[in-house]
């Protein structure tokens, strides 16, 4: 299925827009009798373009907002087939339950305010999110009357951990410290300190300009060494628990590393991982399901494109 059928809200809002009754001269195109309004699709495609302007600019914009503009005209024709066929099969979408999604969605804004400047921020109003937790009411409602959990058995889960072990395999890691400092006769001044005895916190705190880490006794915590730049990477390797480095140039300056502590690769066992993966069996299969019904919808729907240069998406 399309990705194009909802829209993010700071994270939080899905956002989308139904079609409603109007003269065939102000659609862009019919879906089962149902018409898509251009009005409700210029405002879902300005909407879109408001999230990131630059995408659209210049000659490589032109070509950029077309294939929104199709992306986005697909994506309503598949919710309003999704809406059609959901209302067909029982579903009834009460304003009451709109408006118990809707205090769903506010409480998680600290504030009315901020909610409400997040949606006007959106380039929707209230009317528009309303109208689109109707569709995603209605989505619900038909995704788990079509794509029903699955019973997904232990054969399957086994399978699946031994054909896919590496995703469930905990990386060597290293706890690392280290003093960032901007040229090399800094930081052969800070090794001859720590070499006379001085504390490595102590110093990190006074001469590190990662002032983050500083403020933790250069304490980088725990991580792969796959993370940092591979001049650092190497130095960090290199090194056993308890030693520190010379004075290693990278990129970001002259870093001296310490190791802290170190943890060797850890295979998860299929015990520890077996109900995630029975989780993500479950909804890749429910997922894969959804799709194939809605093809069916797409497949057996009188769909019309009334503007010609959004024709290629409903192909």
């Amino acid at each position: 299925m399309k990705n194009m059928t909802r829209l993010a809200l700071a994270g939080l809002l899905i956002l989308s827009l139904a079609a409603a009754g109007c003269s065939s001269a102000d659609a862009v195109a019919t879906v089962n009798g149902e018409e898509i309004l251009r009005t409700d699709f210029d405002a879902f495609v300005n909407a879109m373009v408001s999230q990131n302007p630059t995408a659209y600019e210049g000659d490589a914009g032109v070509a950029a907002l077309t294939q929104l503009k199709q992306a986005v005209l697909d994506s309503m024709i598949e919710n309003e087939l999704i809406g059609q066929d959901a209302v067909a099969q029982g579903a009834e979408v009460t304003e009451a339950d709109i408006d118990e999604r809707l205090e769903s969605i506010k409480a998680g804004f600290p504030d009315e305010e901020t909610f409400n400047s997040t949606l006007e921020q959106s380039g929707m109003d209230m009317e528009d999110l309303r109208k689109s937790i109707r569709d995603q009411l209605l989505y619900e409602y038909l995704f788990a009357k079509v794509a029903p959990e699955p019973e997904i058995g232990d054969e399957q889960v086994e399978a699946y951990y031994n054909d896919n072990k590496a995703d469930y395999e905990t990386p060597a890691q290293s706890q690392l410290s280290h003093i960032l400092v901007a040229d090399e006769a800094t930081a052969n001044e800070v090794l001859a300190k720590l070499e006379a005895g001085e504390d490595f916190a102590a110093l990190a705190e006074e001469y590190s300009t990662d002032t983050m880490s500083a403020a933790q006794g250069g304490d980088l915590g725990w991580s792969s060494t796959d993370a940092y730049v591979v001049e650092f990477a190497d130095a960090a390797d290199a090194l056993a628990v308890g030693e520190t480095s010379g004075a290693v140039e990278s990129q970001f300056g002259w870093h001296i590393i310490r190791k802290v502590d170190e943890r060797a690769a850890e295979q998860q066992s299929l015990e520890d991982v077996k109900e995630i993966i029975r989780s993500t069996l479950a909804q890749e299969a429910q997922t894969a399901a959804f799709a194939e019904y809605v093809d069916g919808l797409r497949a057996a729907a009188e769909i019309e494109v009334l503007d010609e240069s959004l024709a290629a998406a409903s192909e």
